[in-house]
This record gives C-alpha cells, structure tokens and sequence, in this order.
C-alpha cells in the first residue's frame, strides 16, 4: 500500500497532466497546434488506468481522485463534441473570439470591404460584461461554457434580479461575478 505521501503526490501529477492536457486542446482548438494532442491523451488515460489510486481504501483520497477523472471525463466529452463539430463544418477552427470558436458560415461579399450602411456598435451593456466576467471566471477555476448563451443568461439575470429585488426590498440590484471554493456564482447587491 503507497504512502500518503505517494498518493498525494501521485493526486497533484494528474492534476497538473489534466490541466496541461486541457491547455493543449484549447490550443489545438484556436489553430495554435496542427493536431489535436492525442498521445498526451492516450499516455493520460494508460496512467489513470495503471494508477495506485484506483485501490485505495481511504474514503478522502478516493473522493478526491474520483473528482479527478470526471473532470477529466467531462472534458473528453467537450473535446469529442468540439473536433465533431469542427470535422462536419459546424465551427470554425483557430478563431478566437470570447467563447472559443465560432459558427462556420461562408464568406460573405460584404465581408471584405466595411461599409459606411453597417450600424454603430451597440452601447455597452452591462449584461454581456458580466456575461464575459462570468464566462472567464468559469473558464479560470476550469469548469465547462459549452451551452451558456447570451441570452439565456440575459434571461436568468432579469429573473434573478426580480427575485432579489423583492427579497431584498429595494427596486434594483447588481451583479457580481465571484469564484470560490472551485464554483462561480452571481452575487446581488442592492442599488441605492
């Protein structure tokens, strides 16, 4: 039986491959590597399957390790889904923009050229700002964005606000994007 020296040593080396794992499919995805880093992929998953972690007895050790590889799971999932997409033409590869990649649609002809008819840029809104921060924020303490859109997120924070305002007593609140403990949540604060 390993050592909890061992084993926690052996915790914080998945940790650290899963993450370089991540980071190198984020890569990939934004056209920054030719191809997709399955080697280190395969060599992962041989390690997880070869690991001593998989015996151990101790219930925190094997909670903690348990949480390791539906993280990596969950993201095998994103990743599987995005080189699908990405192979049927459904999004772009390599274009960054504040979700990752973008929707593949054929060129337009009045892509080339701007033209003095296309509208102002949109005033700031405050939502799609804290639509970002929250975005960011989850992507930073590494939990998926696949699925949040604009506007269901727009939806959520009327409700929210609503329901805040009226438990709160005041007529408006404001949002704040806060990471702790590994999650990301909204807090309310009331508007003078």
């Amino acid at each position: 039986m390993p050592s909890d020296k061992a084993l926690e040593e052996e915790l914080t080396d998945l940790r650290g491959r899963i993450e370089r794992l991540r980071v190198l499919y984020q890569q990939y995805f934004m056209g920054m590597e030719r191809i997709p880093p399955l080697v280190q992929r395969e060599q992962l998953e041989r390690r997880v399957r070869e690991s001593a972690l998989n015996d151990v007895r101790r219930a925190a050790v094997k909670f903690r390790f348990q949480s390791l590889i539906q993280r990596l799971r969950t993201y095998e999932v994103y990743w599987d889904r995005l080189q699908r997409d990405i192979e049927e033409g459904r999004v772009e590869r390599g274009v960054a923009q504040e979700g990752g990649l973008r929707p593949a649609r054929a060129p337009r002809a009045d892509d080339a050229e701007p033209s003095a008819a296309q509208p102002e840029p949109a005033p700031h809104d405050p939502v799609e700002t804290l639509y970002r921060d929250f975005l960011r924020a989850r992507e930073q303490v590494g939990l998926p964005v696949e699925g949040i859109t604009l506007d269901a997120f727009r939806l959520s924070i009327e409700r929210q606000r609503r329901i805040h305002s009226e438990r709160l007593g005041v007529p408006d609140v404001s949002f704040t994007v806060v990471a702790k403990d590994g999650k990301v949540v909204l807090q309310a604060r009331p508007l003078a």
